[in-house]
């Protein structure tokens, strides 16, 4: 239909929103450089992080188009993201006890004694999981291609940013990991 094929175009904006927003975020909690929370006059729009987010799409569109085709896998690099969520949801009242209970009712709602948030991280994790598996191993699952390639792939990316979280959070200016 046409509703299908025009979401596509709209995700762009979508999608761009939300990496410009997550820019901004960081940089102000000192995790990203401090240029990227500059804003204009009028609209107060951060324009340095949106001009990074575009221009980073732009890079990872060419790099896509004429090198990465061949050993690129989606399906396993954005699960894996939505799977760390999962894990994260079943941590938080483990690990902010304090925290949760003054978050919103429906927040804290139990199933059996138990979070159903922590219920919704256990069934998100599992979920992804499985599609994390398939999109490794099963190249008609994860319409890409599958093997160690894009797996060292993978560890790459998540490597990088376990590695700059790791380094930005020792600087001296950098706000306290334990409130984030």
């Amino acid at each position: 239909s046409i509703g299908f094929f025009l979401w596509y175009y709209l995700l762009l904006f979508v999608m761009t929103q939300a990496c410009v927003r997550i820019l901004f975020a960081w940089s102000m909690d000192r995790l990203a450089f401090e240029s990227l929370t500059r804003i204009t006059d009028n609209t107060a729009s951060p324009y340095v992080a949106t001009r990074v987010v575009l221009g980073a799409a732009l890079f990872g569109l060419l790099i896509t188009v004429n090198i990465t085709s061949a050993f690129l896998n989606y399906i396993a690099l954005f699960s894996i993201c939505f799977l760390i969520a999962g894990i994260a949801a079943f941590m938080y009242p483990l690990r902010r006890p304090e925290e949760f209970k003054r978050a919103p009712a429906l927040v804290r709602r139990r199933l059996f004694g138990i979070p159903i948030l922590q219920l919704a991280g256990v069934g998100n994790t599992v979920l992804f999981a499985v599609v994390l598996s398939s999109a490794l191993f099963r190249a008609d699952i994860s319409g890409g291609a599958i093997g160690w390639t894009p797996m060292m792939f993978i560890i790459g990316v998540y490597g990088v940013g376990f590695i700059w979280y790791e380094v930005v959070i020792h600087k001296k200016d950098a706000i306290d990991p334990r409130i984030i």
